[in-house]
């Protein structure tokens, strides 16, 4: 730090030392008793009494985002330095880049993990399948999972991944969420590898995998057992290796097209969509078979710009792979019924273009702890989407004839999704995000070689600015007193881990058999911790009622809070007679 002050202008150290202040003031100021103080000074100087717990909120949040912004732009300021000193090693600066992204990627996860589940169909559906898997109980279990009214038919790729924490560790979320945590901090490694080996500069690519490594959103979203982010992960490894065994000279092609046969498989055994990858090779080949047969054709000579001509046999090997894992899958573990094609019924133009207008929802990528404290922060997170979606369309006509792969990759994704209905979160356009990330990369290089220096330096800043605005603003995120508050917002809204979901599900199994069957609001959950299923109101043996959630939503004109907490409820002329009971459910037999 002192040597970047001794090298730069008066200006500049002006402003090094202010960041430097704000950055030690910021942390001072962070302790609860300088927030208490000046809450108290306020309220003496306005002569009124202050709310405190919205305003202690609101300095720590400001402190935290403040000190961070300084905090980055110091460090980067730092790096930025180096790289133009003599000292500078391009090996070892991409190890030491790579090494701290992987270890605050996995500090920034593991921080929000909670030890649990939320109520659904799809975190405890994956999970019974990797119980099952553990524990070899799978084909024996097989026709109960494929019963429709239990839903679960879901692939077994995302399933035989947790499948190995479970069988060390057994029922520990922890464990089990942490392959995902793993995977995704892997992501953000090769990710950033990646981005400079295309743009070769070192400062965009690691503000744009900063985004990545530092997401708010994204983080968060590992306490879902579910298999989003391992497609996400697959299709960058996909691209990645796609890239490495036909536009570079590195060496084990045949190791690698193994790898990405595999890739393939693992891809659309975790989502459907995972065939995007698949079909992202294909028609590379194709596109290297049209440039050979007309040899005077520009536009797809571009497109193969950069390929190295490779042996026939290694363009079959992914699909060799490919089918081969097929069918050793199919003969190990039965395909369970997939849910994929419950997507396509009723499909017309129309459906297509509400699909298509869902595309908005993957602005949540700018969100950050902000947007839940004031969702008036949901606006500059649409904002900073739309702007990077005109750089991101900038770099793609800038660069089209470098971006084939990517290109195809987007389109196969964009296709899917528009003719798939009810993708309206945005954890179905997870990997459209490698996509955008290497559109604006593309955008934020071309907008920096198109200047003169003196406005290139300018855009930088702004830039340079922005980007470290958003990682300050996620960092709060990885705060224990944010964690505190979203932990037990979840708790609130209730998850079937806690100690009185584990005490009901051990009742059931030690007191209920299993060909008992029961009403109930998750059924995947019921058959996770009971492995008993549902049925109809009129036939149903058991009626089991969380008060976490006020009112099941099925049930809502027959029960009310008070009915259920009676000795007796009646449902569909049915008497149920209450059995068993905790502090938040309630277990009826039927008489």
């Amino acid at each position: 730090m002192l040597e970047l002050l001794r090298t730069e202008n008066k200006f500049k150290k002006h402003f090094y030392v202010l960041l430097s202040f704000i950055l030690l003031i910021s942390c001072l100021l962070m302790l609860p008793i300088c927030r208490t103080n000046i809450i108290n000074l306020a309220e003496f100087a306005l002569h009124k009494n202050l709310n405190y717990e919205f305003w202690n909120t609101i300095l720590l949040y400001t402190l935290v985002t403040t000190s961070s912004f300084a905090f980055y732009w110091l460090a980067s300021s730092v790096c930025y330095k180096y790289t133009k000193s003599e000292k500078f090693d391009l090996k070892k600066t991409m190890i030491l880049i790579s090494l701290l992204l992987f270890v605050i990627s996995l500090l920034v996860q593991t921080v929000v993990l909670y030890d649990g589940i939320v109520y659904g169909l799809d975190d405890p559906a994956y999970v019974a399948i990797a119980k099952a898997m553990a524990e070899n109980t799978y084909k024996t279990d097989f026709t109960r999972m494929s019963n429709p009214d239990l839903c679960i038919r879901y692939a077994i790729g995302y399933p035989s991944l947790i499948a190995i924490p479970y069988k060390i560790f057994g029922m520990n979320y922890y464990a089990i969420k942490f392959v995902n945590v793993l995977l995704y901090a892997i992501f953000v490694v090769i990710f950033f590898n990646f981005l400079f080996w295309l743009i070769k500069d070192i400062s965009i690519s690691l503000f744009v995998s900063c985004l990545f490594c530092l997401n708010f959103t994204l983080s968060n979203w590992q306490n879902h057992t579910m298999s989003d982010t391992p497609c996400m992960v697959l299709s960058l490894f996909s691209i990645v290796l796609i890239y490495n065994i036909y536009f570079s000279e590195s060496k084990k092609k045949y190791l690698k097209a193994v790898l990405l046969g595999f890739c393939f498989f693992i891809a659309y055994e975790c989502r459907m969509n995972g065939l995007v990858c698949f079909l992202t090779l294909f028609s590379m080949q194709i596109l290297i078979c049209i440039s050979k047969f007309l040899h005077n054709s520009k536009f797809f000579g571009v497109l193969v710009n950069g390929y190295y001509k490779i042996d026939w046999k290694l363009h079959l090997v992914p699909y060799i792979v490919f089918i081969a894992f097929v069918v050793i899958q199919t003969i190990i573990y039965p395909t369970l019924p997939r849910y994929d094609s419950f997507y396509l019924d009723n499909l017309s133009f129309k459906v297509i273009l509400e699909n298509f207008s869902h595309f908005h929802f993957m602005y949540r990528f700018y969100s950050s702890a902000w947007n839940e404290v004031f969702h008036q922060f949901n606006e500059l997170s649409k904002t900073s989407f739309y702007l990077s979606l005109l750089l991101a369309l900038y770099g793609i006509i800038k660069n089209w004839k470098k971006l084939a792969i990517i290109i195809i990759f987007t389109i196969g994704n964009t296709i899917i999704y528009c003719l798939w209905k009810a993708f309206c979160d945005f954890r179905f356009y997870m990997p459209l995000y490698i996509s955008l990330a290497v559109f604006c990369a593309y955008g934020a290089k071309s907008i920096k070689d198109c200047f003169n220096e003196k406005a290139a330096t300018v855009l930088t800043i702004i830039g340079k600015f922005s980007v470290i605005m958003f990682c300050a603003m996620f960092t709060v995120s990885i705060f224990p007193f944010y964690t505190e508050n979203f932990k037990d917002a979840i708790k609130k809204n209730g998850h079937s881990y806690s100690v009185e979901a584990q005490d009901i599900w051990e009742y059931i199994n030690k007191n209920i058999p299993e060909d008992r069957t029961f009403i109930f609001r998750s059924p995947t959950e019921l058959y996770l911790y009971t492995k008993h299923i549902i049925a109809d109101s009129d036939k149903a043996d058991y009626y089991l009622h969380n008060f976490e959630i006020p009112v099941d939503v099925e049930r809502k004109n027959i029960l009310t809070d008070e009915s259920v907490a009676d000795t007796f409820i009646e449902i569909s002329g049915r008497q149920f007679e209450l059995e068993y009971c905790n502090d938040k459910f309630r277990l009826f037999h039927v008489n």
